[in-house]
Order: structure tokens, then C-alpha cells, then sequence
């Protein structure tokens, strides 16, 4: 089902505004191989589990960071 307005767009409302977050996984060497976009107001945990999920059988370890 597609999603309207700016929840689709990634934006989100915060107390700062309109946001968006960005997301990615690196390669060993820190270049980006999958970036994805959400809004600001989207908790990060959220975005982990997809991004896991969307580099499923390319990475052989996993090294995250929590903000």
C-alpha cells in the first residue's frame, strides 16, 4: 500500500521543524554501499532492523554505533 504525503517523502516533524535522517551501511574501508532515507521523527532502531535486512548475506560481521 502506498503511503501519501510527507511520512512517504521522509519527512518528519520535530520540535526543530521538518527532518530527515539519513541511514547507511559502509564497507569495510567506510564507503557507503546502502543509504536510506526516513524522517526525523522515526526512531533508529526502526531503520537497523531494515538495513540488516536489506544487506542480508553481504557483510560477514557487523560493527554499529548507537547515537
Amino acid at each position: 500500500m502506498a503511503q501519501k504525503g510527507a511520512f512517504a517523502q521522509a519527512i518528519g516533524i520535530s520540535c526543530g521543524g521538518r527532518t530527515s535522517k539519513l541511514h547507511g551501511l559502509t564497507d569495510a574501508q567506510g564507503r557507503p554501499r546502502l543509504l536510506i532515507v526516513s524522517a526525523g521523527n522515526i526512531n533508529d532502531m526502526t531503520m537497523a532492523a531494515t538495513l540488516i535486512e536489506a544487506a542480508a548475506d553481504r557483510f560477514d560481521r557487523l560493527v554499529a554505533d548507537r547515537g
